[in-house]
């Protein structure tokens, strides 16, 4: 029996690639679905805190190509959506989120599509996850077909059992893994009601510049809800929403598509992403000599590198 310890999309996507190349596997977590991490996440996918870059690169593609097939499907839970990535500056290169993107999924904006205060940025065709429906569906694929989900805390690698263990803990492997690389990266999200079909709201980001103190203004438009945001608190463990923070992204996201300035708010909460970096995808062995693969330190690209992480899990396994 593989035990994955982690029940967020890096551990869910993890066991069930390994349960449907035919491992017994139990997911073993203390946080479920929807407590976890990814419940929180904006879930564009395009890496952000994350490295090392060739990496994350490999991981995104699969990923992309896995969200891509899915949004093609009824009902499907992901929604194939074009991204202003604005810059601040002129761009002299394209940033290395998008290298591995081809024409047919990015391009450079025009002139009339950059709001004012930005000087460059590119239009890019990406995949928009609904974060709990599809939490909620990985959970139910991987009990189908055979898999087992229950809450369990360790204090170490070590107590958890299981024949080999895979390490998804996020966060958690900061005590679990006695890893002092990986800490929290606490993000701001404003949740508002979707904007009507009639009056859609554009999605951007902009990883950050001198007027936000560095930290990311983005909008998301799923059509369960708008997300917002945000912030990025490198080390910083408090979840408490500060109102001042909630202020700022509303007024920063609303310069950027007016339209949002009245958007009803549905929720606001902070995420703390597991932040590492570089990441940690790779297979050893615990004190007592059972195999491990370590799968966590995704940052903020939980959801963008997932399926590409689990494939190579896969393989380490």
């Amino acid at each position: 029996m593989i035990t994955v310890i982690g029940c967020g999309v890096i551990g869910l996507t993890s066991a069930l690639r390994l349960r449907e190349a035919g491992r017994d596997v139990q997911i073993l977590a203390e946080r479920l679905p929807p407590h976890t991490t990814s419940d929180k996440a904006g879930a564009l996918c395009f890496p952000f805190k994350a490295g090392p870059p060739e990496r994350c690169l490999g991981w995104a593609e699969e990923s992309l190509g896995v969200y891509s097939r899915e949004a093609a499907l009824p009902g499907a839970f992901v929604t194939e959506t074009d991204c202003l990535v604005l810059e601040a500056s002129p761009a002299r290169n394209i940033p290395w989120q998008m290298a591995r993107l081809g024409p047919e999924r990015m391009r450079r904006a025009t002139p009339s599509e950059l709001p004012g205060g930005y000087a460059d940025g590119f239009v890019i065709r990406v995949p928009l996850l609904q974060c709990g429906p599809y939490l909620h569906s990985l959970m139910e694929r991987f009990l189908a077909a055979g898999g087992l989900i229950r809450q369990a805390s360790f204090e170490r690698l070590e107590d958890a059992p299981g024949d080999a263990i895979v390490n998804c803990s996020g966060l958690g492997a900061h005590v679990l893994a006695t890893d002092e690389l990986v800490a929290p990266v606490s993000g701001h999200i404003l949740a508002v009601r979707p904007a009507p079909a009639s009056a859609p709201v554009r999605c951007f980001i902009c990883e950050g510049g001198t007027d936000t103190g560095g930290a990311p203004t983005y909008a998301f438009p799923r059509p369960d809800r708008c997300v917002l945001g945000g912030t990025a608190v490198h080390g910083d463990w408090d979840e408490t929403v500060d109102p001042d923070v909630i202020r700022s992204i509303r007024e920063r996201t609303a310069r950027i598509e007016p339209a949002l300035a009245g958007a009803e708010e549905v929720s606001r909460y902070v995420g703390l992403r597991p932040y590492r970096p570089e990441v940690r995808l790779e297979a050893g062995r615990l004190p007592d000599g059972r195999p491990v693969v370590h799968n966590y330190g995704h940052g903020g690209s939980g959801w963008t590198l997932s399926w590409g992480c689990a494939a190579e899990v896969l393989m380490l396994i």
